[in-house]
């Protein structure tokens, strides 16, 4: 373009312009991606989504239309399902209130996108409860390109001021991730975990996305499973951002988890994966969720781990006179029952879910005939639904009921620690905060002060280093989780191959 290429009105002899100023794969790399200033913003968008064309053949009657913010819109709807990795979304939810934080005018280029055929809406909506939900129409559920904005800064401006916003989440809420917000200055630093997150971090792309086009085929001869190609699409954008090398760690602001381009890419991916060319071994908690909680069976590491501080952190609301006092007899209880004994040898044998999964089929809450590994996921999603849901579901719930049966004291800590209407998840985000506690900010840290040389990378609870350094991996992380726990855990080393 000329001298004026950054006017913002498009009119249809300037889109005929083959200068239309965004860039594609090309400009795209792993030193753009580390920039500490948003000069340019990677999207992901659908690979036959072609905006010239488009532009040129639908000009948009959008006063100061600008393409990167039409660039950014279409790319929403890859980004924010990319954030919820275990969550098939049919319809995109968008927040309103949040993107107009970033496009003010965001509804008008939602509105050109449907027009064109590009999107489609459901235009369901609840108040406080559910967004407007929007998604590509089938002749674009494909595979992703990248897209790289770096025109508007004022948008690119937006981007760096607001890195936490949930789009898809109903509040109005959101946190600026400024220097000068209370969040940043909150965090603590994780650079000798994010550090690695570099180019020597590499998937062999190909071979992987091939292996991604097998599995959407042998997905579709199922006819149990939906959405193949939004499965697809996802799985490939997800792919396409860690090879580009777009990883963007950032430590979340419920919990304190690292997330990054390799906590968003699918597991089966993993053996794809290389660091400096050498192969990567996982250490993974075994039964994480309910090891962790053991903690709260305890008087003693109940209170040396700050538990009451994390708990009102996540629910002010808990914090009067009475439900401290409360919150440890109950405790108190627990730590000399048999049940919680019980509770605790099976945790620590490792085999929990297995366990819990007999009880459920001796019940009939499961199929007997199903194999080993399908009951322990059965019984995996039963011990979350007992840990997790809320108090009042044990009403329905059976798998909440046969927990409660079996582990009465057990089940009485976590049903005061969820107490309160609307707070069910304080317990969730209790042993996730307490799991990045340990694994991020001690474990890592202590890895890498003692030897800074080696790689270590995170998903959440697993340490991940290069071949010949897990069983160093495996020590300090017993150390420090018996340490806190109070009981070992059991670790399993799992080679990406």
């Amino acid at each position: 373009m000329n001298g004026k290429s950054k006017n913002l009105l498009v009119t249809p002899d300037q889109v005929s312009n083959s200068s239309i100023p965004i860039a594609y794969d090309e400009s795209v790399t792993h030193d753009n991606a580390r920039k500490k200033k948003y000069n340019s913003y990677t999207c992901f968008i659908s690979e036959n989504l072609d905006l010239e064309v488009l532009l040129r053949t639908n000009p948009p009657a959008i006063p100061k239309f600008h393409i990167d913010k039409l660039v950014y819109m279409a790319g929403l709807l890859i980004e924010i399902p990319l954030r919820k990795k275990d969550v098939i979304m049919d319809y995109v939810p968008i927040n309103s209130a949040l993107v107009q934080r970033r496009v003010r005018d965001y509804r008008k280029y939602l509105d050109y996108l449907i027009d064109c055929g590009v999107v489609e809406e459901d235009r369901q909506y609840i108040s406080g409860a559910k967004s407007r939900g929007f998604r590509y129409a089938k002749e674009y559920v494909t595979a992703t390109r990248v897209c790289t904005l770096n025109e508007n800064r004022a948008l690119l401006k937006s981007l760096s001021q607001f890195k936490e916003i949930n789009y898809s989440f109903h509040s109005g809420n959101f946190e600026s991730a400024t220097l000068k917000s209370s969040f940043e200055a909150n965090k603590r630093d994780l650079t000798h975990v994010s550090k690695w997150l570099n180019h020597k971090l590499t998937i062999d792309y190909d071979p992987a996305l091939e292996f991604l086009i097998q599995l959407r085929e042998e997905e579709r001869l199922d006819p149990k499973i939906e959405n193949c190609d939004q499965r697809f699409q996802l799985r490939q954008a997800a792919l396409l951002k860690f090879h580009k090398g777009v990883f963007l760690p950032n430590e979340d602001s419920t919990a304190g988890r690292l997330h990054s381009a390799l906590t968003q890419i699918k597991g089966v991916l993993r053996p794809f994966i290389r660091y400096d060319g050498k192969r990567l071994i996982a250490v993974d908690i075994v039964n994480s969720q309910p090891y962790l909680a053991i903690t709260l069976l305890n008087p003693i590491r109940y209170g040396t781990n700050n538990i009451f501080n994390l708990i009102i952190n996540i629910n002010p609301k808990n914090n009067f006179l009475l439900y401290p006092i409360m919150l440890v007899k109950t405790i108190e209880a627990a730590s000399i029952a048999h049940n919680t004994k019980l509770y605790i040898d099976l945790v620590t044998s490792g085999n929990f879910y297995e366990e819990f999964g007999l009880m459920l089929k001796k019940e009939g809450i499961i199929d007997e005939k199903l194999d080993d590994k399908e009951t322990r996921n059965k019984a995996k999603n039963a011990t979350f639904s007992a840990l997790f849901n809320s108090n009042n579901a044990i009403s329905f719930c059976k798998e909440m009921n046969i927990f409660k049966r079996t582990f009465p004291e057990v089940y009485a800590v976590f049903k005061m620690v969820k107490l309160g209407k609307g707070h069910h998840n304080t317990l969730a985000i209790l042993l996730q905060s307490l799991e990045a506690l340990l694994i991020l900010h001690k474990a890592c840290k202590i890895l890498s002060d003692e030897n800074p040389n080696v790689p270590i990378l995170t998903l959440h609870d697993s340490i991940i280093t290069t071949e010949g350094n897990e069983e160093y991996v495996y020590t300090v992380m017993k150390n420090v989780l018996t340490e806190a726990i109070g009981v070992p855990p059991v670790l399993k080393i799992e080679r990406w191959e």
